[in-house]
């Protein structure tokens, strides 16, 4: 790999010139090598370099000195260095070593990029890493998504080094006398990936030479037709989840409607949207069970969540998570409800009581948003006594799935406009001082009643 070739394969990843990137740098020899070839075109691409290390808590003192041996490195080469402890041990309600190590390494890595205004972060994934992760993910029946393993740009990620072999990165630092760490982990066969990486790839060339080479081409056939794939979700209109306040939906028309392979990954895109890990075994059995003639009510989901094939909207929600309220004040107001936009209403101006609302201006300073209370009420819009919002939820046809994604926006804590649906009797106003609260938002009912009538 050439400085030349490493300035293509950035642009590759979308990276500008004239960014600020941040490289992911544990002291190895291939982060290592990241952090040299992008000293070596910082000037000429060019860029501004800041680097990022993760002491895990793992390795007691050699894992100290790998981050001492990453600062001396970025004080020599002239690069800001940032640095954080994460004790891996002591976070085991992330899942097992490698996993919590991870999470909190990635999550580190995100809030330093965005304080020091990185536009991406760079890491030193190369060729051998994307055999492994091909070869993981098809023993553990992953569909063709997965083996698409990893991708030289995933939205904040860039892999400049993917097609890279790992010998050629270590010739390059010694070509140039630089020295690097290693990492005695990285031989223990403790580690699944170290097993990969150690006993089964070398057997595997031997059974069938340039393995590695073709499972690399194989995440790249994959990662071609999943392209395809996703233009097809978008013409289906089942590339974009409705985000619920407590999961995701879609379509469902649209969902039967497709053929398998797009309705999978629609699928598969909803429960990502909702917050839920997904095996390509539970899509095919959510698959399955959607397309029998007597489909079940609801199946389970892992996390306690629960899929619901709707009549209008498929959702996948989760019960049990906690609905915050929002306060709205003047101006875009973004809630797990959807959007609403507080403005002054023009004159004699009053909305349609189900996508925009006058509100009184004496009210406007006591605006919030939530999810309805079991129990409440509202004297709807045009009547005299109260009924509870839980019937006029129904009333309106709304799916039970997405009921607790009803808005209930309230003024001094009483119930003014289910937001979608119909407004309260206190929205009643003449027309001065008055505000437009404006939404947007997945609550829509499944009949064609309106609101009442409240002009």
């Amino acid at each position: 790999m050439t400085p030349e070739a490493f300035s293509e394969s950035l642009e590759h990843c979308g990276i500008p010139h004239g960014a600020r990137v941040l490289a992911a740098v544990s002291g190895g020899a291939d982060s290592l090598c990241l952090l040299w070839l992008l000293c070596a075109v910082r000037d000429s691409y060019p860029l501004q370099v800041e680097c990022a290390h993760a002491e895990h808590g793992l390795r007691g003192a050699d894992s100290l000195e790998d981050m001492a041996f990453v600062q001396a490195v970025c004080r020599k080469w002239n690069i800001p260095c940032h640095t954080k402890h994460l004790e891996v041990p002591l976070h085991g309600e992330l899942g097992g070593t490698e996993e919590a190590a991870r999470t909190l390494r990635y999550a580190f890595l995100r809030e330093t990029a965005a304080k020091t205004e990185c536009c991406c972060i760079l890491t030193a994934h190369h060729r051998r890493d994307q055999a492994e992760t091909v070869l993981m993910r098809a023993a553990r029946g992953t569909d063709l998504k997965g083996l698409c393993a990893m991708r030289a740009r995933e939205g904040d990620l860039a892999r400049p080094l993917l097609d890279c072999e790992p010998e050629e990165l270590r010739a390059l630092l010694a070509l140039h006398g630089i020295a690097w760490r290693e990492d005695e982990t990285n031989r223990d066969t403790a580690y699944a990936r170290n097993r990969v990486r150690l006993r089964i790839l070398p057997e595997l060339e031997k059974v069938a030479p340039g393995a590695e080479r073709a499972l690399c081409r194989l995440a790249a056939a994959a990662a071609r037709d999943e392209d395809f794939f996703d233009t097809e979700l978008r013409k289906a209109g089942l590339s974009s989840p409705v985000m619920l306040a407590d999961g995701a939906a879609l379509p469902t028309a649209a969902l039967m409607r497709a053929h398998p392979a797009i309705a999978s990954r629609a699928l598969a895109r909803l429960l990502a949207f909702a917050g839920c890990t997904a095996s390509a075994q539970l899509i095919g059995e959510i698959l399955s069970a959607m397309r029998e003639e007597c489909p079940k009510e609801a199946l389970n989901l892992p996390g306690k969540g629960r899929l619901y094939p709707g009549k209008r909207l498929t959702c996948a929600v989760f019960p049990h998570r906690p609905i915050p309220s929002f306060r709205i004040v003047p101006g875009l107001n973004e809630t797990a409800f959807g959007r609403f936009l507080l403005r002054r209403a023009d004159q004699g101006e009053i909305g349609d009581g189900r996508s925009a609302q006058a509100i009184p201006e004496t009210l406007v300073g006591s605006l919030t948003v939530g999810a309805r209370a079991a129990g409440e009420t509202m004297i709807p819009f045009g009547k005299r006594s109260p009924c509870e919002l839980r019937k006029l939820i129904s009333d309106a046809g709304i799916e039970p799935a997405v009921r607790r994604s009803v808005p209930v926006v309230r003024a001094e804590g009483e119930a003014l406009w289910l937001a979608g649906i119909r407004p309260s009797e206190r929205c009643r106003t003449y027309g001065v001082g008055n505000w437009m609260l404006e939404y947007e938002g997945p609550v829509m009912p499944s009949s064609d009643r309106g609101p009442a009538d409240h002009k």
